[in-house]
């Protein structure tokens, strides 16, 4: 008798079992990833939000602000307020011969703005001249408290704002002018 080869047959395609355990892990994944992206995009809009509040785009305006008028005013002198709530720094004019210079910024903080001044000196002097007229910009709105300080010839500010969950914003700058 002859005997008849066995043949091997050949499994194709996937039980039930191994299909079941194939989309479980497929869930797990998926449901991870969407747990991650969805984590993303909530603190993305935090720090979008943070960034772009008025209070951070004023801080950085007036750090630049801050920084060019201490930049052009003269080391000699800069007047601070009593309580350091208030800063007046002198400069010159541009291409400016005298030894006195002509103008003076004061920063101060007025309700809840920071405010600059611009004003002219009187002739010869270090005093603001009171009869000629000021100009008065708003640098920063929301801010509670203003402090500056004077140390040779660099000035520092720090502010803080309304908002307690805000952190001070601090800004050095150096007189450099005689």
């Amino acid at each position: 008798m002859r005997t008849q080869p066995i043949k091997k047959t050949i499994r194709r395609g996937l039980t039930l079992i191994e299909l079941i355990t194939v989309i479980a892990l497929s869930g797990v994944i998926a449901l991870v990833v969407a747990t991650l992206l969805v984590s993303g995009h909530k603190h993305w809009n935090a720090l979008y939000s943070r960034v772009n509040r008025q209070e951070t785009t004023d801080a950085f305006a007036v750090h630049r602000l801050f920084d060019a008028v201490c930049r052009k005013s003269s080391y000699r002198k800069a007047t601070l307020g009593s309580d350091g709530a208030s800063l007046e720094l002198y400069y010159w004019n541009d291409n400016s011969t005298s030894d006195v210079p002509e103008n003076y910024a004061r920063f101060y903080v007025a309700g809840t703005e920071l405010r600059v001044e611009h004003g002219v000196n009187k002739t010869g002097t270090w005093t603001p001249d009171a009869a000629k007229a000021t100009q008065t910009t708003m640098a920063a709105s929301g801010v509670s408290q203003a402090k500056f300080a004077v140390q040779g010839a660099s000035v520092q500010m720090i502010l803080r704002f309304t908002d307690a969950k805000l952190a001070p914003s601090i800004c050095s700058a150096v007189r450099y002018n005689y």
